[in-house]
Parts: C-alpha cells; structure tokens; sequence
C-alpha cells in the first residue's frame, strides 16, 4: 500500500494496495444501488483505518454528483449524532492522525 510519508506528499489512495508493504494505512468503501437493493437511494460509508504512527493524508473517492461526504466518527473526535454529521470542507483529501479511524457517509 502506498503510504505518505508527510502531509506535503501525494494522499494515500486507500484502494491502491501494495501487497508487498506493511497494511498500516488502509480504506473500504461500501456502496449500495439502490435499484439494486430496493432503498430510496444509493449509499455510500467509507471507512479509513490508519495504524501507522504518523498522520496520513487519505484520497477520498470520487462519488456521484448530488452527493457530499460527510464525517460519521473519528477516533479521536468521537461520533456525530445521526442526521447532523458536518459536511467536509475538504471533498477530496481526509487528513487522518496517527493510529486512528474515521467513518464518512455520503448523502
């Protein structure tokens, strides 16, 4: 997996695993059509795990127009009452501290 070393250098794009380096800085997204599954909807929950010691700078995938990410939970913030999760300033970049994780939701 591609780790940055310092915040200056290109984010971590969570989804591009290097098999070959340690898993320390890593992401999932779930997505859901909602054709698919029968919601009013589709769905989108990234999840961003960094174990790694430094802060890191995660991509955050592209997502369909009409939707914005929004902060579910972070470790070292805690979580946001459902239905007033802040909208990220930053739509394209997650800055995430050392040995933490973060919950976004797109809506």
């Amino acid at each position: 997996m591609r780790a940055a070393v310092s915040s200056t250098e290109v984010p971590t794009r969570a989804w591009d695993i290097d098999e070959t380096a340690p898993g320390l800085a890593f992401g999932y997204l779930f997505a859901e059509d909602h054709q698919k599954y029968g919601t009013d909807k589709d769905a989108f929950i990234y999840v961003i795990v960094n174990a790694h010691w430094e802060e890191h700078d995660f991509e955050i995938p592209s997502i369909p127009s009409g939707f914005n990410w929004h902060l579910v939970a972070e470790a070292n913030g805690g979580a946001h009452e459902t239905g007033k999760e802040p909208l990220l300033e930053n739509q394209s970049v997650f800055r995430l501290g050392p040995r933490s994780s973060a919950v976004l939701l797109a809506k």
